[in-house]
Protein backbone atom coordinates (compact mmCIF):
# COMPACT_ATOMS: atom_id res chain seq x y z
CA UNK A 1 0.00 0.00 0.00
CA UNK A 2 1.55 3.55 -1.07
CA UNK A 3 1.41 6.20 1.32
CA UNK A 4 -0.79 10.05 0.67
CA UNK A 5 0.23 12.67 -0.29
CA UNK A 6 -2.27 15.54 1.22
CA UNK A 7 -2.47 18.20 -0.78
CA UNK A 8 -4.56 16.22 -3.55
CA UNK A 9 -8.02 18.13 -2.98
CA UNK A 10 -9.92 15.13 -3.26
CA UNK A 11 -8.97 15.22 0.47
CA UNK A 12 -10.49 18.05 1.54
CA UNK A 13 -13.60 18.68 2.40
CA UNK A 14 -13.57 22.20 3.44
CA UNK A 15 -13.65 22.63 7.10
CA UNK A 16 -12.05 21.75 10.06
CA UNK A 17 -12.72 18.05 9.67
CA UNK A 18 -9.66 18.34 7.56
CA UNK A 19 -7.48 18.71 10.44
CA UNK A 20 -8.03 15.19 12.04
CA UNK A 21 -7.89 13.72 8.85
CA UNK A 22 -4.60 14.77 7.94
CA UNK A 23 -3.01 14.40 11.70
CA UNK A 24 -4.53 10.49 10.69
CA UNK A 25 -2.34 10.11 7.74
CA UNK A 26 0.98 11.85 9.22
CA UNK A 27 0.05 9.02 12.20
CA UNK A 28 -0.11 6.44 9.13
CA UNK A 29 2.76 7.57 7.14
CA UNK A 30 4.95 8.12 10.66
CA UNK A 31 3.69 4.12 11.38
CA UNK A 32 5.41 2.83 8.01
CA UNK A 33 8.36 5.12 8.31
CA UNK A 34 9.00 3.97 11.40
CA UNK A 35 8.79 0.27 10.31
CA UNK A 36 11.03 1.02 7.76
CA UNK A 37 13.61 2.41 9.64
CA UNK A 38 13.25 -0.92 11.88
CA UNK A 39 13.83 -2.96 8.70
CA UNK A 40 17.17 -1.26 7.67
CA UNK A 41 18.58 -1.78 11.29
CA UNK A 42 17.96 -5.44 11.31
CA UNK A 43 19.25 -5.38 7.82
CA UNK A 44 22.68 -3.75 9.06
CA UNK A 45 22.86 -5.74 12.25
CA UNK A 46 22.06 -9.10 10.33
CA UNK A 47 24.55 -8.71 7.37
CA UNK A 48 21.72 -9.07 5.14
CA UNK A 49 21.04 -12.53 5.85
CA UNK A 50 17.71 -13.49 6.46
CA UNK A 51 18.04 -16.12 9.25
CA UNK A 52 20.41 -13.23 10.99
CA UNK A 53 17.44 -10.63 10.48
CA UNK A 54 15.02 -12.90 12.48
CA UNK A 55 17.15 -13.12 15.44
CA UNK A 56 17.91 -9.77 15.16
CA UNK A 57 14.02 -8.32 14.86
CA UNK A 58 14.14 -10.11 18.76
CA UNK A 59 16.26 -7.09 19.79
CA UNK A 60 15.00 -4.63 17.81
CA UNK A 61 11.09 -5.37 17.66
CA UNK A 62 9.88 -3.23 20.56
CA UNK A 63 12.86 -0.46 20.51
CA UNK A 64 11.11 3.15 20.45
CA UNK A 65 11.74 5.79 17.24
CA UNK A 66 14.43 7.31 19.15
CA UNK A 67 15.81 3.69 19.92
CA UNK A 68 16.32 3.01 16.20
CA UNK A 69 18.23 6.40 15.91
CA UNK A 70 20.42 6.25 18.10
CA UNK A 71 20.88 2.36 17.20
CA UNK A 72 21.95 3.05 13.68
CA UNK A 73 23.66 6.03 14.34
CA UNK A 74 26.14 3.74 16.46
CA UNK A 75 25.89 0.94 14.28
CA UNK A 76 27.18 2.95 10.77
CA UNK A 77 30.56 3.82 12.92
CA UNK A 78 31.35 0.39 13.25
CA UNK A 79 34.16 -1.57 11.16
CA UNK A 80 31.74 -3.70 9.13
CA UNK A 81 30.31 -1.52 7.16
CA UNK A 82 33.19 -0.18 5.31
CA UNK A 83 31.76 1.52 2.13
CA UNK A 84 31.57 5.49 3.19
CA UNK A 85 29.63 7.08 0.81
CA UNK A 86 27.00 4.67 2.12
CA UNK A 87 27.71 5.61 5.65
CA UNK A 88 27.14 9.13 4.77
CA UNK A 89 23.95 8.19 3.45
CA UNK A 90 22.46 6.39 6.25
CA UNK A 91 23.75 8.65 9.14
CA UNK A 92 21.85 11.43 7.29
CA UNK A 93 18.94 9.43 7.18
CA UNK A 94 18.91 8.76 10.79
CA UNK A 95 19.18 12.52 11.76
CA UNK A 96 16.71 13.43 9.23
CA UNK A 97 14.51 10.73 10.89
CA UNK A 98 15.16 12.10 14.70
CA UNK A 99 14.70 15.59 13.35
CA UNK A 100 11.33 14.49 11.94
CA UNK A 101 10.59 12.61 15.34
CA UNK A 102 10.24 16.06 16.90
CA UNK A 103 7.81 17.58 14.40
CA UNK A 104 5.83 14.14 14.59
CA UNK A 105 5.95 14.07 18.72
CA UNK A 106 4.88 17.57 18.43
CA UNK A 107 1.55 17.26 16.77
CA UNK A 108 0.59 13.47 17.57
CA UNK A 109 1.20 14.29 21.32
CA UNK A 110 0.29 18.06 21.65
CA UNK A 111 -2.85 18.66 19.22
CA UNK A 112 -5.77 18.25 22.04
CA UNK A 113 -8.64 19.77 19.57
CA UNK A 114 -9.86 21.83 17.02
CA UNK A 115 -11.56 24.86 16.35
CA UNK A 116 -12.84 27.41 13.78
CA UNK A 117 -10.53 30.04 15.51
CA UNK A 118 -7.33 30.53 17.20
CA UNK A 119 -5.16 32.51 19.67
CA UNK A 120 -1.99 33.83 18.77
CA UNK A 121 -0.34 35.01 22.34
CA UNK A 122 3.24 35.01 23.67
CA UNK A 123 4.88 36.43 27.15
CA UNK A 124 5.15 39.67 25.81
CA UNK A 125 1.63 39.94 25.09
CA UNK A 126 0.47 38.95 28.52
CA UNK A 127 2.81 41.37 29.99
CA UNK A 128 1.11 44.50 27.83
CA UNK A 129 -2.48 43.26 29.01
CA UNK A 130 -3.27 43.08 25.12
CA UNK A 131 -7.26 42.32 24.78
CA UNK A 132 -7.59 38.33 23.94
CA UNK A 133 -10.16 39.78 21.12
CA UNK A 134 -6.95 41.33 19.53
CA UNK A 135 -5.06 38.08 19.55
CA UNK A 136 -7.46 35.60 17.85
CA UNK A 137 -7.07 34.48 14.73
CA UNK A 138 -9.48 32.79 12.09
CA UNK A 139 -8.73 29.50 11.55
CA UNK A 140 -9.73 26.67 11.25
CA UNK A 141 -6.74 25.26 13.06
CA UNK A 142 -5.60 22.69 15.46
CA UNK A 143 -4.79 22.97 19.14
CA UNK A 144 -1.62 22.25 20.47
CA UNK A 145 -0.66 22.39 23.96
CA UNK A 146 2.13 20.89 26.52
CA UNK A 147 3.39 21.43 29.87
CA UNK A 148 6.62 21.08 31.08
CA UNK A 149 8.01 21.29 34.64
CA UNK A 150 12.09 21.16 33.91
CA UNK A 151 14.09 23.41 35.64
CA UNK A 152 11.06 25.34 35.40
CA UNK A 153 7.12 25.41 34.94
CA UNK A 154 6.15 25.78 31.35
CA UNK A 155 3.52 25.89 28.65
CA UNK A 156 3.36 25.54 24.97
CA UNK A 157 0.42 27.16 23.34
CA UNK A 158 0.19 27.10 19.63
CA UNK A 159 -2.25 26.73 16.82
CA UNK A 160 -1.70 24.62 13.44
CA UNK A 161 -2.98 24.90 10.12
CA UNK A 162 -4.03 22.48 7.33
CA UNK A 163 -1.14 24.18 5.34
CA UNK A 164 1.10 23.31 8.00
CA UNK A 165 -0.39 19.42 9.09
CA UNK A 166 -0.10 18.89 5.10
CA UNK A 167 3.62 20.20 4.92
CA UNK A 168 4.82 17.89 7.18
CA UNK A 169 2.50 15.05 6.30
CA UNK A 170 4.29 15.04 2.58
CA UNK A 171 7.70 15.65 4.31
CA UNK A 172 7.35 12.05 6.08
CA UNK A 173 6.04 10.39 2.77
CA UNK A 174 9.28 12.01 0.97
CA UNK A 175 11.55 10.92 3.67
CA UNK A 176 9.79 7.39 3.51
CA UNK A 177 10.02 7.14 0.11
CA UNK A 178 14.29 8.03 -0.39
CA UNK A 179 14.68 5.87 2.64
CA UNK A 180 13.23 2.69 1.00
CA UNK A 181 15.14 3.75 -1.84
CA UNK A 182 18.35 3.53 0.58
CA UNK A 183 17.25 -0.18 1.68
CA UNK A 184 17.18 -1.54 -1.25
CA UNK A 185 21.14 -0.42 -1.81
CA UNK A 186 22.12 -1.87 1.62
CA UNK A 187 20.50 -5.05 0.81
CA UNK A 188 22.05 -4.96 -2.59
CA UNK A 189 25.19 -4.56 -0.75
CA UNK A 190 25.13 -6.41 2.05
CA UNK A 191 24.32 -9.27 -1.05
CA UNK A 192 27.90 -8.44 -2.29
CA UNK A 193 26.45 -6.61 -5.22
CA UNK A 194 29.46 -3.91 -6.38
CA UNK A 195 28.37 -0.15 -5.34
CA UNK A 196 27.80 0.81 -9.18
CA UNK A 197 25.93 -2.20 -9.59
CA UNK A 198 23.75 -1.27 -7.06
CA UNK A 199 20.36 0.12 -6.54
CA UNK A 200 21.06 4.23 -6.97
CA UNK A 201 21.57 5.66 -4.09
CA UNK A 202 18.78 8.28 -3.20
CA UNK A 203 19.10 12.20 -3.38
CA UNK A 204 19.70 13.52 0.50
CA UNK A 205 16.00 14.27 1.84
CA UNK A 206 15.81 18.24 3.11
CA UNK A 207 14.57 18.06 6.73
CA UNK A 208 13.32 21.08 8.48
CA UNK A 209 14.96 23.23 10.63
CA UNK A 210 14.83 22.51 14.52
CA UNK A 211 10.93 23.02 15.81
CA UNK A 212 10.30 26.62 17.82
CA UNK A 213 7.39 25.95 20.22
CA UNK A 214 5.63 28.76 21.63
CA UNK A 215 7.01 28.63 24.91
CA UNK A 216 4.91 30.42 27.71
CA UNK A 217 6.28 30.98 31.42
CA UNK A 218 4.17 34.89 32.16
CA UNK A 219 3.23 34.63 35.99
CA UNK A 220 0.26 35.88 35.09
CA UNK A 221 -0.42 32.01 33.84
CA UNK A 222 0.66 30.66 37.08
CA UNK A 223 -2.58 28.60 37.99
CA UNK A 224 -0.93 25.66 39.59
CA UNK A 225 -0.54 27.10 43.67
CA UNK A 226 1.70 24.95 44.24
CA UNK A 227 3.90 27.32 42.91
CA UNK A 228 3.03 29.58 45.34
CA UNK A 229 5.06 29.74 48.92
CA UNK A 230 2.34 30.33 50.70
CA UNK A 231 -0.12 28.06 49.48
CA UNK A 232 2.31 25.42 49.90
CA UNK A 233 2.89 26.51 53.51
CA UNK A 234 -0.91 26.19 54.42
CA UNK A 235 -1.07 23.03 52.25
CA UNK A 236 1.91 21.44 54.62
CA UNK A 237 -0.26 22.55 57.55
CA UNK A 238 -3.10 20.72 56.64
CA UNK A 239 -1.04 17.31 55.68
CA UNK A 240 0.00 17.49 58.68
CA UNK A 241 -3.22 17.93 60.83
CA UNK A 242 -5.13 15.57 58.65
CA UNK A 243 -2.19 12.56 59.19
CA UNK A 244 -2.01 13.26 62.95
CA UNK A 245 -4.91 10.81 63.29
CA UNK A 246 -3.03 8.16 61.60
CA UNK A 247 -0.07 7.98 63.78
CA UNK A 248 0.30 6.96 67.68
CA UNK A 249 1.65 9.78 68.88
CA UNK A 250 1.03 12.94 67.40
CA UNK A 251 4.21 14.05 68.76
CA UNK A 252 6.34 12.62 65.91
CA UNK A 253 4.58 15.01 63.91
CA UNK A 254 6.17 18.22 65.03
CA UNK A 255 3.81 21.15 66.62
CA UNK A 256 0.63 21.03 64.77
CA UNK A 257 -0.38 25.46 63.87
CA UNK A 258 -3.71 26.26 65.07
CA UNK A 259 -6.25 26.06 63.04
Amino acid sequence: MRGHYMDDPVYHIGDYRDLPMTLGMIIANWNRTESLMRRILNALVSGGNSLNSNLAKILTSNLSANDLQQAITCFIEEPPLDAEILKIHIKHTSLSFDRLRSYRNHYVHGIDGFSQYGIKISDQSLEENVPLEDCMIEGPFAKLWSESARGKFKWSLDFCDLDELTKFNNSVLDFYNKSDTLYSYILHYLHGCKQENCHSLPDFFHYPEPIKKNILSHPKLRTYYALDPAWLKKSAESFLQHDAYDVSDPQDLGPIPAG
